[in-house]
């Protein structure tokens, strides 16, 4: 049962990050998210009739962050991150062919607003079940340790980067609101996860 708890809230936490992502941030062509920022950026590169694929690029994407941060994590950090990294490529993928046809809105504040709040909210539960990210979310992890930092600041920072590339191919109107859904997602992240940096903040 100690297991299965950890399990199933991670579950949920990529779930919540995947609906998130298909619902509200890639069809507003919103890129505040990390390795799905980027997926959603790249998504605009290659073309849109690409989508059905989404999962997989998002795959292909952490990839490559797996094999640059599995010397800093160790073998069973890397492996939990390893889990992370499949169960979100695999949640994406089946939500992104169950989403196609869903049209929540053409505000695009409301979907930064929406999207950035349901990630915030799965990666929380994905921080707390005791998994880890590989990935821009998990060089967010290693300069949260290091530095003593939220793990929500620090993803802050490294979002910054990815919203400069989207403003230059996707367009500044986009990158406006993904500065906000940045904010939000931070934002919730750190109300969920307070007590884990709770003494490096005093």
């Amino acid at each position: 049962m100690e297991r299965i708890l950890p399990v199933g809230r991670m579950l949920l936490g990529t779930l919540l990050m995947a609906l998130g992502l298909n619902l509200f941030l890639r069809p507003a062509g919103i890129f505040s998210g990390g390795i799905p920022g980027m997926a959603v950026i790249l998504l605009h590169v290659i073309g849109t009739r690409y989508t059905s694929y989404f999962g997989v690029i998002v795959f292909s994407l952490q990839a490559l962050f797996i094999l640059a941060q599995a010397p800093y994590f160790g073998f069973r950090k890397t492996l939990k991150g390893v889990v992370t990294s499949v169960t979100f490529s695999v949640m994406t993928q089946i939500t992104v062919a169950a989403t196609m046809g869903i049209h929540v809105s053409d505000n695009l504040l409301l979907m930064s607003i929406g999207g950035s709040a349901l990630m915030g909210l799965g990666i929380s539960q994905v921080l707390l079940s005791g998994y880890r990210f590989v990935g821009s979310l998990g060089v967010a992890e290693i300069l949260s340790d290091k530095l003593g930092i939220p793990t929500g600041r620090s993803i802050l920072y490294l979002e910054g980067l990815i919203v400069l590339a989207g403003a230059c191919i996707i367009g500044v109107k986009q990158a406006i609101v993904s500065i906000f859904g940045i904010f939000v997602m931070s934002r919730t992240i750190d109300a969920f996860t307070a007590g884990k940096h709770q003494k490096n903040s005093f």
